[in-house]
């Protein structure tokens, strides 16, 4: 879908003129067709994310809409498991494959593959002194067994991508195609911007208290 400068003004809650000028400058990524910046809603989520900008709740609306996808039903369908034992090696995410819930369709070479490979993972920053992990890269699957799974581990870690941020919670998200993948990312970061979401789990509330936040806030 192709967006018009005000559209991407609204989403973002950033000043037409700013957009201009970032897009004449090639700083967020625009087309210009007959004179006219147009944007893709796919790049300019891609970009929000990337820059670790703030998103707003016109942004995840319009996503929501656009991709026509349930995001409760994701959650329901993943796991919530807290006080998960760290291993000698985190990087290596062992104990990641026996909690997340692993769809039948899809293939476990590219999860371990994702897990393992630090540059496969990005940040989500919860509003407490820790972070969140999820998969920069897709997991496919098929579209009936899409699934978010939200891991909480006992001790907070680092890795190389953080910045040096302590991590504690992980989300694996299983979809059916790179965008809808790309929505979820926008999700989980979006959900992680609420100081909210970050007391609930630590509260290590379950999963029905988790989902009825989770509503509450991508509806305000």
């Amino acid at each position: 879908m192709n967006l018009s400068v005000v559209e991407v003004a609204d989403l973002l809650q950033i000043p037409k003129s700013k957009i201009l000028k970032l897009a004449d400058t090639s700083k967020i990524p625009a087309y210009k067709i007959n004179g006219q910046y147009l944007f893709s809603l796919s790049e300019l989520i891609e970009w929000t994310l990337i820059n670790h900008n703030y998103i707003f709740p016109q942004l995840i609306d319009h996503a929501l809409n656009e991709f026509n996808m349930n995001f409760v039903i994701l959650f329901e369908r993943g796991n919530l498991v807290y006080d998960i034992a760290n291993s000698n090696n985190l990087k290596e995410y062992d104990s990641l494959m026996k909690n997340i819930f692993i769809p039948q369709s899809a293939r476990l070479e590219d999860i371990e593959r994702t897990l393992k490979v630090k540059n496969s993972l990005t940040i989500a920053c919860l509003k407490t002194s820790y972070a969140a992990l999820h998969p920069r890269n897709p997991l496919f699957c098929l579209h009936k067994e899409e699934s978010i799974s939200i891991l909480n581990f006992q001790k907070s870690f680092e890795i190389d991508d953080t910045r040096r941020s302590k991590v504690n919670t992980v989300f694996i998200n299983f979809n059916a195609n790179a965008a809808r993948h790309l929505l979820c990312r926008l999700i989980i970061s979006y959900l992680c911007q609420s100081i909210d979401m970050a007391i609930l789990l630590e509260k290590k509330e379950d999963k029905e208290k988790f989902i009825d936040l989770a509503k509450q806030i991508i509806n305000k």
